[in-house]
């Protein structure tokens, strides 16, 4: 068994459920490769499947009217876009999907995904679990970005990322750019506080190793 298949038999989508259960879900399922920077799905698509990363990465974004662009999420191999939105069955995509580099992705549409929730009651359950845990890691940016102080948001999300690594030493999905970004605030300002704040003996950092002193 190769490691994508390994992968997908031990996601947590499928957590619970039998090989014969799983083989006869994604036979049903289509896959679609994506180059470096091209647009999985545009703001305003009407029309739109759930994404599972198979290969490569994922970002979600908005871009504004002044055409700043904020990052809501970094997808990696494994994890899931477009859920919580293809479940509210709204109108029209409110944020672009792009892929990070070569990447391959799984789909799986509301109707295919309604009609194997039904026969397999495990996999509606499993889903469920995956959107409560997206709800927390909104619920979490948000304390990030609504800080006042750059400072207090650079701290807030490098204490997340030492957290979710367990260590103090980590490296965050994000460049300088990116972590501008998402943090919604200008790129040198952000490097400007950085370099303070090694200064300061409080981190230090090359390129996106973080250490937390």
């Amino acid at each position: 068994m190769n490691k994508l298949f390994q992968m997908l038999y031990s996601h947590e989508l499928f957590s619970g459920m039998r090989k014969i259960e799983i083989d006869d879900i994604l036979s049903k399922l289509r896959k679609k490769d994506y180059d470096h920077e091209t647009l999985i799905y545009a703001i305003g698509e009407k029309q739109f499947s759930i994404g599972m990363v198979l290969v490569g990465n994922v970002s979600i974004n908005k871009i504004d009217y002044w055409g700043n662009r904020s990052i809501i999420a970094k997808l990696k191999q494994g994890e899931i876009f477009a859920e919580a939105f293809a479940f509210s069955e709204l109108d029209e995509l409110p944020v672009n999907i792009v892929a990070d580099k070569n990447t391959e992705v799984l789909f799986i549409s509301v109707e295919q995904f309604v009609f194997f929730g039904v026969k397999y009651p495990q996999l509606m359950k499993n889903m469920m679990k995956i959107l409560a845990k997206k709800n927390l890691y909104l619920t979490k940016k948000m304390d990030v970005i609504t800080k006042q102080r750059i400072r207090d948001k650079v701290l807030s999300y490098l204490s997340a990322q030492a957290e979710e690594h367990g260590m103090y030493t980590f490296t965050i999905p994000l460049n300088r750019n990116e972590l501008a970004d998402f943090l919604s605030v200008d790129r040198s300002a952000l490097s400007n506080e950085l370099s303070k704040m090694q200064k300061e003996g409080i981190l230090t950092y090359h390129k996106n190793v973080f250490t937390l002193l």
